[in-house]
């Protein structure tokens, strides 16, 4: 009897669990009134320059975001990919900003936005780590590129990033 009550508990934890990363995927992230946020990942370094980042990047969970708040800026720092390139060519910079969150993890992990947050003097991203079970035990670079559309101001003055979720 105690077996049945077990496998049952964990088939419900284990839906339940499936159930919270698909509805999390549905809705999007969680946003102040005003803003939309629209995001794009890749398993690769999007930056083609990155002066600000470290230069042992990428280290296992060494983290990195920048600002992108121009086109000028998006054509001399982001790589002319086809995926990143299409993203920046949708991104109206009258209107919206780019931030470009990067980190270093195992392959088959993808960075989630899951809430946007305005502070003081700027603006606090929430990104997760979804990890299928097991994957490789490899180090790549993934990027995650986050527009943002209709914040006040356009580019905000301080942005900062927590990234949780790591196995």
């Amino acid at each position: 009897m105690n077996r049945r009550r077990l496998l049952a508990a964990c088939g419900a934890g284990v839906g339940t669990l499936a159930g919270g990363v698909a509805w999390r995927r549905v809705r999007g992230p969680s946003v102040p009134p005003g803003i939309e946020a629209a995001t794009t990942h890749l398993e690769a370094d999007v930056l083609f320059r990155a002066p600000d980042r470290d230069p042992e990047f990428p280290e296992w969970k060494s983290e990195h975001h920048t600002v992108v708040p121009d086109a000028a800026a998006a054509e001399e720092r982001l790589v002319d990919d086809g995926s990143v390139a299409e993203f920046v060519a949708a991104t109206d910079f009258a209107e919206s900003v780019l931030i470009v969150v990067q980190n270093g993890m195992q392959s088959e992990m993808e960075l989630v936005l899951d809430a946007i947050e305005r502070v003081a003097d700027g603006l606090r991203l929430d990104v997760s780590v979804e990890a299928p079970s097991g994957g490789p035990d490899d180090l790549r670079t993934h990027s995650l590129l986050v527009r943002l559309t209709g914040a006040e101001p356009r580019v905000p003055l301080r942005v900062t990033v927590d990234v949780e979720g790591y196995v």
